[in-house]
């Protein structure tokens, strides 16, 4: 069958004190690892829900991280590292290579939104036939997805993905290259410990993916007793 887009896994290797730092305090950094592998297995779950006609591929840092990714890849899935300094520079080189290889649309995800409805991704592939750029606007200012039919190497200038203007930045660099764009409805992606609140909000709940590996490391982490005390 032939495939009709190519979609990445943007994501680092759930190793304590390397990811989701920002989680830590109140979690431990082992703790907030443990919810970053449960976040990844669920997106990886969401994407083989939505059953799309699509080449996956994990694209992991660091680079050692091979290995780990290597033994938890199902059939039908590729791992490549990413290449470069910053996830800007990294995410360019991904959009640069995968379009460059075949003459296939390229959507990109991260793997922070595990509960992101698997339908907005067959959406994004639809906007694709008829859109140069789609992409997934965050409720923080920044977006969790983008895909492209043909790589622009202006697209991403100046964006610097972890700010709360890159969605506001991604507009106006496709509205500056003349790319004709749509976009998706908004969902949250986590950083930070506050955003683990959408997962039991009512928008998650009606329409979100089920992410049951989150909601599980979540209970067992003691998220509501975490809460209380916040508050």
């Amino acid at each position: 069958m032939t495939l009709k887009a190519k979609l990445l896994v943007f994501t680092k290797t759930p190793l304590p004190g390397q990811v989701k730092t920002r989680l830590s305090p109140p979690f431990t950094a082992e703790e907030a690892a443990a919810l970053a592998e449960a976040f990844l297995f669920d997106t990886l779950d969401l994407i083989e829900s939505a059953e799309l006609n699509v080449g996956k591929i994990i694209y992991f840092t660091p680079e050692e991280g091979a290995k780990y990714f290597s033994e938890i890849i199902s059939d039908g899935w590729q791992i490549k590292p990413q290449r470069g300094k910053s996830l800007r520079i990294r995410l360019i080189n991904a959009l640069r290579e995968e379009s460059a290889n075949e003459d296939l649309p390229v959507v990109v995800i991260g793997a922070d939104s595990p509960t992101l409805p698997p339908q907005y991704l067959a959406e994004a592939l639809k906007i694709l036939k008829n859109a140069d750029l789609v992409i997934g606007p965050a409720l923080d200012g920044g977006f969790y997805l983008i895909g492209i039919k043909k790589f622009h190497p202006s697209l991403l200038k100046s964006v610097i993905l972890s700010k709360s203007d890159s969605y506001k930045k991604l507009v106006i660099n496709a509205d500056r290259v003349g790319l004709t764009y749509r976009a998706l409805p908004p969902w949250y992606d986590i950083d930070h410990f506050d955003d683990l609140e959408h997962i039991n909000n009512p928008m998650t709940v009606n329409r979100g993916f089920t992410a049951l590996r989150t909601r599980i490391m979540l209970a067992g982490l003691g998220f509501q007793q975490h809460t209380k005390k916040k508050e």
